[in-house]
């Protein structure tokens, strides 16, 4: 554990909620996010390790079958995640609202795109792939920015492409120290209208830094715990559009 997590979580137990939220936002997460500018990876390194990515990271590899392509990276910001795909041979494009390190912007398979995937300007019908590492769920919050990011996405896609998403799973909430929406399965089956579902697999945390398949009768409470706050279950889901999807209604996205 290094010196930013034991902090937050040692602050975590002696102030109030509000007071932890407040100073999360204004110090921690601004912190955290410099390493990456700085390029000191091994602290963000070991941020990765304790949280969801570790198996995120590994169940998008093992389901991306084609060998090259044009592939899409959703928030990609504080991640090395596209720079792996471009070296794989991906024309890589990343999109995030927050600026990223010189370090990927000096891949010639990456290219990067500051802004939000609902209004950007990108090529309709022209990715193989789109990924969306833990990002879906922080677009919207207010409305309905989650489906209007999807329907975006499928558009994006060409024809036969596709799309990983994941997600956080469990009991219904919101997290306001995290920004981000927990799935159910009601809300889930929302968010794909218009997608055929070809594999969806769940994880449960059992420790920090210790992940683990699970199945979605086991992930019946919370996908938030406490000490310090974090998700605990997602979904990761390889999905393509169906024939129903091109008679969706458009979805419009306020921030």
């Amino acid at each position: 554990m290094n010196l930013i997590s034991f902090s937050g979580k040692v602050l975590r137990k002696i102030v109030p909620l509000k007071v932890y939220i407040f100073i999360s936002k204004k110090i921690y997460i601004p912190l955290w996010e410099t390493t990456w500018k700085m390029g000191l990876t091994e602290v963000a390194f070991s941020e990765i390790c304790q949280s969801e990515r570790a198996v995120e990271y590994a169940w998008v590899l093992k389901n991306i079958t084609i060998d090259k392509g044009n592939l899409l990276d959703l928030g990609c910001k504080g991640t090395l995640f596209p720079v792996l795909l471009a070296s794989m041979g991906f024309e890589t494009w990343g999109i995030d609202l927050g600026d990223i390190g010189r370090y990927k912007s000096r891949h010639p398979n990456f290219k990067f795109i500051k802004g939000d995937v609902i209004t950007a300007s990108l090529p309709e019908n022209y990715f193989d792939i789109i990924t969306a590492i833990s990002t879906i769920e922080h677009i919207g919050l207010d409305n309905d920015g989650d489906i209007g990011c999807m329907q975006r996405i499928g558009r994006l896609l060409k024809k036969d492409g596709i799309a990983i998403i994941t997600i956080p799973y469990g009991k219904s909430a919101n997290s306001e120290l995290l920004s981000l929406r927990v799935y159910d399965c009601q809300r889930l089956a929302k968010l794909f209208e218009g997608w055929k579902i070809k594999k969806l697999d769940y994880f449960k945390e059992l420790e920090p830094g210790k992940w683990l398949p699970s199945e979605e009768s086991d992930i019946t409470s919370s996908a938030i715990k406490q000490g310090p706050e974090r998700v605990s279950s997602i979904v990761c889901i390889l999905a393509e559009k169906n024939s129903q999807f091109y008679n969706l209604k458009s979805t419009s996205v306020v921030y």
